[in-house]
């Protein structure tokens, strides 16, 4: 049976122009700031203050995750449809193009020297990114130069589909218990979760829309 899922409740197509708008300007100032600075890879206030950016950054705009996701979801519905395909190819691209230009961070860190690595971890300034500074140093000595990882993130349309395969399955099993609107509860597929946030009780949209977002 062919599904009817509102995905406005995800991301409403006629904010995509703006966000991707807003997605640039965050992306060249990040990069304007932080790209041909040194003190960051030395100075551990100084990454910090580097790395609080990228979090920002990270949080409120991501890759284009609102629109890749809306696109994914519309692929599952309608694999065969050929304008979706486009617009997820065009929103594939300019998700690679944004990686290659904040992808300098992570490669640079990983690669800092073994004292530097120390200082950083030591540091009272990086003790919330500690973790992550770990996992990053273990993974430096594998990590590629920006020129090949560039190459990488363009390779990568193969690697994203099938992800996105997987995810539309795993998606597409997952069940929660859901509240109805005389108050009781089931189990119900993401899908029936999906049509229930579209519902004309208002509780049993709220209540849908929590549990979806908890998937």
């Amino acid at each position: 049976m062919k599904q009817n899922w509102n995905l406005q409740l995800i991301a409403d197509p006629k904010d995509f122009k703006r966000i991707r708008e807003e997605v640039k300007k965050a992306t060249d100032e990040l990069v304007s700031k932080w790209e041909n600075e040194t003190s960051w890879l030395e100075n551990p206030s100084k990454t910090k203050e580097a790395l609080d950016d990228l979090a920002k950054w990270s949080e409120l705009y991501g890759e284009h995750t609102k629109e890749f996701f809306y696109h994914m979801l519309l692929l599952t519905l309608d694999e065969g449809n050929t304008e979706v395909k486009a617009k997820y190819n065009q929103i594939h691209k300019l998700a690679v193009a944004t990686g290659n230009q904040v992808n300098f961070f992570t490669i640079r860190l990983s690669k800092i020297s073994t004292k530097m690595q120390r200082t950083f971890l030591e540091s009272q300034d990086l003790k919330e990114y500690k973790h992550y500074l770990e996992r990053l140093f273990r993974t430096g000595k594998h990590t590629l130069s920006e020129a090949e990882e560039k190459i990488m993130l363009m390779k990568s349309k193969v690697s994203s589909e099938n992800w996105i395969q997987m995810l539309s399955a795993m998606l597409a099993a997952e069940e929660r218990e859901v509240t109805d609107e005389k108050g009781g509860k089931s189990m119900k597929s993401f899908s029936q979760i999906l049509e229930l946030m579209s519902d004309r009780n208002k509780t049993v949209r709220d209540k849908a829309a929590k549990v979806f977002n908890e998937l």
